[in-house]
């Protein structure tokens, strides 16, 4: 599975991507509903001792069930109708009022509702014969308290137990509360960045891939019109002459043209139909090529089972036959396409002639450049080599099967 393939895989279950089917949605569902039963969980089986109060396990539960609201009302209103819209005041006042909810929320739970200041952990007494913390409420020494024996009534409290107690409760609960809801706030930003990222990302592809789809529908209403009317003199000189290659060549041109028109609207076609497409192109060609001129073209490896994005590998060969010949000299074009599993690798080279010197590029081949970066992202490694008399086209592409 490709890298690509994982983020849309990751992206689908957590929600990135528009939700479109019930069983989409469920499945979105039920992995929120898995992490945030993680969220809850996960942390009591981490403690090292086990409390028996249930009022412990009730408080967690009801408070982390807040923030997982805190995370939501953040991510899908705070954020998208306060932040990105740039009403950063009025997105900093709801924060620091979500973050009061919550601390209230904590607070009323703690003291009012399981009212845990009253009789929170008997055992606790013993906490403050430890100097470090009999130091922290300012008591000076260490605290020994007489544990009672089996049978006999607990001793009293400390007498600073009743007034300092509460408020160390209080500001135990309301850091706690405070720290927690910055922490969620947080989560819920760095993952609608995330989503937001994504979101452009895919955006940016729509559109590339929507003006590149512009560029080859624009590309296949210009096709060449010198090679249209060159290959219909040629055919039309071989039924003059009456030769047996015409029905041939009728047969060729017809299949160029329903490639062009048709196979080509597909995203990737196998790679066997875009070779037969570039064969029957090299032969229209040489029906108009004098004999000076030599084609050489191989196709080596196995193809079957690959495919190729339509109308790519095609506009290097034009590229060759449009600036690599002359009729007044001999000219060489050499065509080399091999397969070697998922690689292609396609050569092309030509001679340079004085005529088209300084025109061996055009917009075919930034059309190609571009198509090339965004249909195969670092997957492609194209080479040009230009000098005085030869001009070489290197083109290596890791290729997908076909489905």
């Amino acid at each position: 599975m490709t890298k690509d393939k994982i983020r849309g895989a990751l992206a689908a279950v957590l929600g990135f991507k528009p939700v479109k089917t019930i069983k989409h949605k469920l499945l979105v569902i039920s992995v929120h509903a898995l992490l945030w039963g993680l969220f809850l969980i996960l942390p009591l089986f981490i403690y090292r001792i086990r409390i028996p109060d249930a009022s412990f396990y009730y408080r967690e539960v009801i408070n982390k069930s807040f923030l997982i609201g805190l995370f939501y009302f953040n991510f899908y209103f705070l954020l998208p109708r306060l932040f990105q819209n740039r009403k950063l005041f009025s997105y900093f006042l709801s924060i620091l009022g979500a973050l009061a909810f919550i601390c209230i929320q904590q607070f009323v739970l703690e003291v009012y509702v399981l009212k845990t200041h009253a009789r929170r952990f008997p055992p606790f007494y013993r906490m403050y014969s430890r100097p470090f913390i009999a130091k922290a409420i300012n008591v000076e020494g260490p605290i020994h308290v007489n544990f009672p024996g089996i049978g006999d009534e607990p001793p009293p409290p400390p007498p600073f137990m009743h007034q300092r107690y509460p408020r160390m409760l209080y500001m135990i609960t309301l850091k706690d509360a405070l720290g927690s809801g910055i922490v969620i706030l947080l989560l819920s930003g760095f993952i609608k960045l995330a989503h937001s990222l994504f979101i452009s990302e895919k955006q940016k592809k729509l559109l590339e891939n929507e003006r590149l789809n512009a560029e080859l529908n624009f590309l296949k209403l210009q096709i060449n019109p010198h090679f249209l009317f060159n290959t219909l003199n040629s055919i039309y000189s071989q039924a003059h002459f009456k030769s047996e290659q015409t029905e041939h060549s009728i047969l060729k041109f017809s299949h160029i043209m329903r490639y062009v028109l048709y196979d080509s609207n597909a995203d990737k076609i196998p790679l066997s139909q875009d070779l037969e497409y570039i064969s029957n192109y090299i032969d229209l060609q040489q029906l108009r090529l004098s004999k000076n001129i030599t084609v050489h073209y191989a196709v080596t490896g196995a193809v079957a089972g690959l495919s190729i994005a339509p109308l790519l590998l095609i506009t290097f060969i034009e590229n060759a036959f449009k600036h690599g010949i002359s009729y007044t000299a001999p000219s060489e074009i050499k065509i080399a396409i091999a397969a070697t599993g998922k690689s292609l690798l396609l050569t092309v080279e030509n001679a340079i002639t004085q005529l088209n010197r300084t025109t061996t590029g055009g917009v075919g081949l930034i059309n190609a450049r571009r198509r090339l970066a965004v249909l195969y992202p670092d997957r492609h490694l194209l080479q040009v080599v230009e000098n005085d008399h030869l001009y070489i086209v290197n083109l290596k592409i890791e290729l997908d099967h076909e489905n």
